[in-house]
């Protein structure tokens, strides 16, 4: 109901609201669907209203993308545990911001809390450069980070592996991407080696495995 409400009346609006809060208060509703959210955050790119204003109203805990583009437009020195609270739940909203957190919020980026967030997120190939760059920045700084760092990533890839073998018995399409993803940042951290024998040894279940995983770890 309220979803069909929402589009209906955005796609007659002429936009001229003069008071944006109650509607940003919409977005609070579980009730709001995709397309009733798109137009909701269209509205709000496009009248910026200032961080004080949305703050007081907008408590919903997703839609991180939207608000991470709508913090960058504003840029309030206020929002840094908003920021923070969107890189911590969306990678896609990590890459976005890491400049920003790390000019910003050097205090936050970190704290184990942080990093244990940021590292239990889906990693693809699209974002992990960011990664890297991230590890290799705390790694600068303090490098009693790199053992617990590629320990944790080392238990990612295994699981992802594990993942992909079961679908490739239960014959399900499976994507590599998230394996090449964990494999760059172990390559990066300089300790490849160490997870070489442990990825051949897996993936020998499996010769078409195999050869994809042998192809990735020769690249």
């Amino acid at each position: 109901m309220l979803n069909d409400l929402v589009v209906r009346t955005f796609a007659i609006s002429d936009r001229s609201i003069k008071n944006i809060t109650p509607i940003i208060s919409l977005l609070n509703s579980p009730g709001l669907l995709k397309d009733g959210r798109e137009c909701v955050w269209s509205l709000i790119m496009e009248k910026a209203p200032t961080y004080d204003q949305f703050s007081s109203v907008y408590k919903w805990k997703g839609d991180w993308i939207y608000l991470t583009k709508y913090l960058l437009i504003e840029k309030s020195l206020n929002a840094k545990e908003m920021f923070c609270e969107a890189a911590k739940n969306s990678i896609e909203a990590f890459v976005l911001i890491y400049d920003y957190l790390v000019d910003n919020c050097q205090s936050v980026i970190f704290e184990e809390d942080f990093l244990n967030s940021v590292l239990f997120l889906p990693i693809k190939n699209e974002n992990s450069l960011t990664i890297i760059k991230y590890i290799n920045y705390l790694l600068q700084i303090n490098n009693k980070y790199k053992s617990y760092i590629l320990d944790h990533i080392k238990l990612k890839l295994m699981r992802q592996v594990d993942n992909i073998l079961c679908m490739i018995d239960k014959k399900v399409d499976y994507d590599f991407s998230e394996i090449q993803a964990s494999i760059n940042i172990i390559k990066d951290l300089g300790c490849f080696a160490d997870i070489k024998p442990m990825l051949e040894e897996k993936s020998c279940i499996n010769a078409i495995f195999k050869s994809e995983i042998q192809k990735i770890i020769n690249e």
